[in-house]
């Protein structure tokens, strides 16, 4: 009695995926690999021949890599990307900067005291 596995196919949808591109010497040229930051694993993107001068300037640079993306069914895991049409490099910044640049962060006005010392203040002022 032969027994029957249902085998799910992975998702194709358009999107993107964020990573450090790196090269691989072992793809075929048009290929490149795309190092995804949040699962941490290795994704495989295919240029079409009239975009290969997307690459130029990113390798070993953190990106978005928008195409269609071929998905895991049930993880959500990016497998590969395959037409890619963008790729939207991340700016090169001094550790830091990123976090200060971030929407809704307010600079601190000199002279404000350290929220240690606030609370220290409120702690103390408690039972007052």
């Amino acid at each position: 009695m032969a027994q029957t596995v249902e085998i799910e196919s992975p998702i194709h949808a358009l999107g993107s995926v964020q990573g450090r591109i790196e090269a691989e010497p072992t793809l075929a040229p048009g290929r490149f690999v795309l190092h995804e930051t949040v699962w941490g694993g290795d994704v495989i993107c295919t240029l079409a021949p009239d975009r290969q001068e997307l690459t130029d300037g990113a390798w070993g640079r953190r990106a978005y890599v928008a195409g269609r993306v071929i998905r895991e069914r049930g993880t959500n895991r990016p497998l590969a990307i395959d037409d890619v049409v963008e790729i939207t490099l991340w700016p090169d910044a001094a550790p830091g900067s990123m976090l200060r640049a971030a929407r809704g962060f307010s600079p601190v006005p000199a002279g404000t005291p350290l929220p240690e010392a606030r609370i220290r203040a409120l702690r103390d002022g408690w039972g007052e």
